[in-house]
C-alpha cells in the first residue's frame, strides 16, 4: 500500500524514497520483534500441514491503525489536494503508511 501511495500521490524524489524506505525498515524490525515474542506460542501439526499462531491485541491494533491512517489521509487528500505539496503532510503520510 505504501509504494502505491508513493507512486500515485507524490512526485518521486530522494526525500520520498528515503522516508518510505525508513518506514519499511522500522516496520520490518517491529515485525521481527513480534515474531520473536510469539515464536514459543506457534504450534505446528506436520501431519495435517497446519500452523497455529495465537491472535494478539497487537495484531488487531496494527490493522486498525493501518485502516484509520489510510482513511484519514485519503479523506484529507480528497478534500484538499494541495496538501500533497506540503512537506509535513507528505512526510507524515509516508511515515505512517
Amino acid at each position: 500500500m505504501s509504494f502505491n501511495t508513493l507512486v500515485a500521490s507524490f512526485e518521486i524524489h530522494l526525500f520520498e524514497i528515503s522516508v518510505c524506505a525508513s518506514a519499511v525498515l522500522v516496520g520490518t524490525i517491529i515485525g521481527w520483534v513480534e515474531i520473536y515474542r510469539q515464536y514459543r506460542h506457534i504450534k505446528v501439526d506436520k501431519h495435517e500441514h497446519l500452523i497455529q499462531i495465537a491472535g494478539t491485541w497487537t495484531t488487531f491494533i496494527l490493522i486498525f491503525i493501518i485502516f484509520a491512517s489510510k482513511y484519514f489521509f485519503g479523506y484529507e487528500l480528497s478534500t484538499d489536494p494541495a496538501l500533497k505539496n506540503q512537506t509535513w503532510f507528505e512526510f507524515s503520510m509516508l511515515a505512517v503508511e
